[in-house]
């Protein structure tokens, strides 16, 4: 009764709506009332019917009821896909995609959001691996190889808010036996059926039905992205296109390849993750090495890294930006009209615009130094050792309140010149925390992260993951207890409590390339409007006051021989101390991304730089690059 109540209600908000994706659709109404009816509390548990009590205790019932998460997903994916004959794998790819289509789709399910939970249910002849790894890419994805036995009955279990997809083969079919999917008819499901939908004896109407050419890996990695870029939109999420299809030599790009691989050699990082996107579409996509020398553990597509000081241009800017366009900031106004407790302060003169650009003068870090001490930490939490900096040793909770208090007395030059600076970002931080009365982080999560679906991508990762998806960082015996592993490595904002305007962002490069593509895309990105176009033209371009943007540091500003390669003087982006880069390039359409722990286990390392490890693997990038006449 519950069951077919709630799928009636589906399929009316369904039915009445004609352009909203399944995700969009279901998360503004269906999660309130099942959280009020269908999922009650556990004393109600107890009081519903025997059949409802024999279900929630029946083996694997735990498994449908759930919520599936980032955090379980751990996968690897390269592309393009490791060939001898690339030319051959074109023709292959864009057969499987001309050959991948929408069968069925009577009730616009199509195309799912970016981070809608996703259950992919498939039978024993075998897991589809490429779809899946892509898939995890998306969303959170939860596996299920289907028993019917155990999981028949378990079924009206399933969470309406995850999205089941079922993978299937039509040769596993035939006349006589029933397929297993049909224990699935009264559910609104997504059927990806390698072969022809005709051989099934029957289609529920309320299914949605994907048509995959078949037992093909590019025809399961076009499955995959079709789920959530629509035929006519391929690029509503970034979808895989070969190199060749953007008018690249995939020859000459691999030579990438052994500009990481060198500086791995050398010792210059133990390992990397390399993605570059050309109109809205990832053409290259790589992971490199181990997490450590050790080489313990390779790094795969979901690892994480510290981003370092990438942190100010996908955090920080893009919190300025939004409280720009909501009237929270005024750009010609005051550090003093916003902190009051600075108005008589040097700190308090500066204007916004001139923090953006580092167009103040103030030192260049935080002053920490009488915080470095032994009797700020403890290696265990007790008292007022509340804020944890490692896995065994946590801070003083005073310490973050008394840095601040403390940017009262920073020291800058008399003249408003040039200087790069963590303590204007701070002071930008500080600002919008203020004027939203909430965390920098829990404010972009809720603007930005999530909308965009962005599952990889925060502060403090270690509250979701678990510290073997989080690439190392730096060893430090003194303050952390050993090598720093999920918990961000600047001194600065470790003491801050983790969450900072100039470092503390962990991301893979996949989700960083989406949040850059959302800028390239003019504020859109997942079906979402996240800025104005105008604000993004306005943030992105030089600035009145040095060659920086309005938060972001922009490849003009030294890196001429890449500019000389082929990429725009209007490219924007930033680096960080970690050895990582971001660069987006608005003429050419191109998101190049470069993350590497290149101050593992020593912060002092220097042979990345010296290697010009990232500059050289960004030149290869434009000059595999061919005019569009040579194609």
């Amino acid at each position: 009764m519950r069951f077919s109540l709630v799928l009636l209600l589906t399929l009316l908000v369904i039915s009445s709506t004609s352009a909203a994706g399944f995700g969009d659709r279901f998360k503004d109404w269906l999660p309130d009332f099942i959280s009020e009816w269908w999922w009650p509390e556990t004393e109600e548990v107890a009081g519903s019917s025997i059949v409802d009590e024999e279900l929630y205790a029946l083996p694997g019932a735990e498994e449908w009821l759930r919520l599936p998460t980032a955090a379980e997903n751990n996968f690897q994916f390269h592309w393009p896909l490791a060939s001898i004959d690339p030319g051959s794998d074109e023709d292959r790819f864009i057969r499987a995609k001309a050959n991948t289509l929408v069968y069925q789709d009577e009730h616009d399910f199509l195309p799912l959001s970016g981070g809608t939970p996703v259950r992919l249910i498939f039978g024993e002849r075998g897991y589809p691996s490429y779809f899946s790894n892509v898939l995890q890419a998306y969303s959170p994805v939860t596996s299920l190889e289907y028993d019917p036995d155990r999981d028949r009955d378990l079924i009206p279990l399933a969470r309406p808010e995850v999205a089941n997809v079922l993978y299937a083969r039509a040769l596993d079919f035939d006349a006589v036996v029933k397929p297993w999917l049909m224990d699935f008819a009264e559910l609104p499901v997504v059927l990806v059926l390698e072969g022809n939908p005709a051989t099934l004896p029957a289609i529920p109407p309320q299914w949605t039905v994907i048509q995959a050419l078949e037992n093909d890996p590019f025809s399961q990695i076009a499955a995959a992205t079709l789920l959530f870029n629509t035929p006519d939109q391929d690029d509503r999420l970034l979808s895989y296109r070969t190199p060749a299809a953007e008018n690249f030599d995939p020859i000459q790009l691999e030579k990438v390849d052994y500009h990481i691989n060198r500086a791995i050699r050398r010792r210059a990082t133990p390992g990397a993750q390399l993605l570059v996107t050309k109109g809205g579409h990832i053409i290259y996509q790589k992971t490199y090495g181990h997490h450590t020398y050790k080489k313990e553990q390779e790094v795969f597509t979901s690892d994480q890294y510290d981003l370092a000081s990438v942190t100010k241009a996908a955090s920080t800017s893009l919190a300025v930006m939004l409280a720009y366009e909501d009237g929270k900031i005024d750009l010609k106004k005051q550090v003093r009209d916003y902190l009051p407790k600075l108005k008589r302060r040097a700190a308090g003169r500066y204007t916004i615009e001139q923090l953006l650009t580092h167009q103040t003068g103030m030192q260049a870090n935080l002053p920490l130094s009488k915080y470095l001490g032994k009797k700020y930490v403890s290696d265990e939490f007790k008292g007022d050792f509340t804020i944890q900096l490692s896995e065994d040793r946590w801070l003083d909770e005073a310490v973050p309140e008394e840095i601040i208090d403390d940017l009262k007395y920073v020291d800058h030059t008399r003249r408003r010149i040039y200087r790069y600076s963590d303590v204007n970002y701070v002071l930008l931080q500080l600002i919008i925390e203020r004027q939203y009365n909430r965390s920098i982080a829990d404010f972009l999560a809720e603007r930005v992260y999530v909308p965009l679906g962005l599952q990889r991508l925060g502060y403090q990762p270690t509250e979701q993951f678990a510290p073997e998806q989080i690439v190392p960082t730096s060893r430090d015996y003194w303050m952390r207890g050993g090598v720093i592993r999920g918990y961000v490595h600047d001194e600065g904002a470790a003491l801050l409590g983790g969450v900072a305007g100039h470092a503390g962002l962990f991301a893979t490069a996949t989700d960083l390339a989406q949040l850059f593509q959302l800028l390239l895309n003019k504020g859109t990105y997942n079906g979402v409007r996240v800025f104005e176009e105008e604000t993004v033209e306005l943030f992105t371009t030089r600035s009145r006051y040095n060659y920086r943007a309005l938060g972001f540091d922009r490849l003009a500003g030294g890196y001429n021989n890449v500019i000389r390669a082929g990429a725009s003087e209007a490219t924007f982006g930033h680096t960080g101390f970690s050895g990582t880069c971001v660069w987006a390039d608005p003429d050419n359409d191109l998101v190049f991304v470069l993350l590497t722990n290149r101050i593992h286990p020593d912060p002092n390392n220097k042979r990345l730089a010296k290697l010009g490890t990232r500059a050289r693997v960004h030149k290869q990038v434009y000059q595999s690059f061919l005019p569009v006449s040579v194609k």
